[in-house]
């Protein structure tokens, strides 16, 4: 291109500008958020675009994958109906979630985020309810890091497979009562990969008490985790026989530990006793939130 036609396509995008400017001529807005209903299944998941969305409708049986790598934004609750599935960061694919409402997990549903690591940051504003069968992993073992998700809310599960909470800021208490199966979809996800039915509270900061009652899966932990309430954790089983680990804890309520197969902290595992300001009681009370061989926090 010569000199001159340069200078003429510069002066021409010069006036459009002027133009534009002059008339007060805006960009055209970005399309309005709209509904997505996942339509994947277990052998062909589906995968979300990242967006801003109205609503996320999980059918049941349906399975969604957020890749990302933008952000997924869902301008309200969602429920996971019977035996769907949704899940990001389980690869090192992930997206930031935010989630503006509550999460329900109907019976037998799956929710798995931050398995892979916690760079993405997972959003909850509302409360977690975890039904029968169902499974919620949200984060994975990082010792001492910051919280990389929040849940606004309380933590409800009953009669779950499995919930499992790590480097999470929790607005309200947490309980599980009962449960403690394999849950299908990570069965079948995972091919059938060993002790997936678990409860674990790691570095957490819970604004509110753990109650943990009749669980049966094959493990659970409470570990590195602040609670402003107190701690029950009862007539808990295992299936197949460790240990229950609870320790290196803040709690600033009780700590109630009783009828427990096996007594929590008589393993190998490494830990330190836990801060508790109240008392400490129950049957198994003298390794209930202190470190392995039976040492116990402070006096209550």
């Amino acid at each position: 291109m010569s000199a001159r036609l340069i200078s003429t396509a510069v002066i021409v995008a010069a006036s459009v500008v002027g133009v534009s400017a002059a008339t007060g001529a805006k960009p055209p807005p970005p399309p309005p958020p709209t509904a997505y209903t996942c339509s994947g299944t277990l052998t062909a998941p589906a995968f979300i675009p990242s967006g801003t969305y109205t609503s996320l409708t999980m059918p049941p049986g349906s399975i969604c994958e957020i890749p990302g790598p933008k952000p997924v934004t869902v301008l309200s609750g969602v429920t996971l109906q019977d035996g769907s599935g949704l899940a990001t960061g389980v690869t090192a694919n992930a997206a930031d979630l935010k989630i503006v409402g509550d999460v329900m997990l109907q019976p037998d549903s799956l929710f798995v985020a931050g398995l892979k690591n916690e760079r993405h940051p997972v959003n909850i504003l509302g409360q977690v309810t975890v039904m029968s069968g169902a499974l919620f992993y949200l984060g994975t073992e990082r010792p001492g890091k910051p919280p990389f998700a929040s849940i606004q809310g309380s933590v409800t599960a009953q009669d779950p497979s499995a919930v499992v909470i790590q480097n999470t800021t929790i607005g309200g208490p947490v309980s599980v009562l009962g449960g403690g199966a394999t849950n299908a979809i990570v069965e079948a996800l995972s091919h059938n990969a060993p002790e997936t039915n678990y409860t674990d509270f790691e570095d957490d900061q819970i604004n509110g008490g753990i109650t943990e009652v009749d669980y049966g899966g094959v493990w659970a932990g409470v570990i590195r985790s602040i609670l402003s309430g107190s701690l029950a954790f009862a007539n808990n089983s295992e299936q197949t026989i460790d240990e229950y680990d609870i320790g290196s804890d803040i709690i600033s309520g009780s700590a109630y530990c009783a009828d427990n197969n096996p007594a929590p902290n008589i393993g190998a595992s490494s830990g330190s006793p836990s801060i508790v300001d109240g008392n400490t009681f129950g049957d198994q009370a003298a390794t209930c939130t202190g470190g392995p061989n039976g040492e116990t926090g402070p006096p209550g």
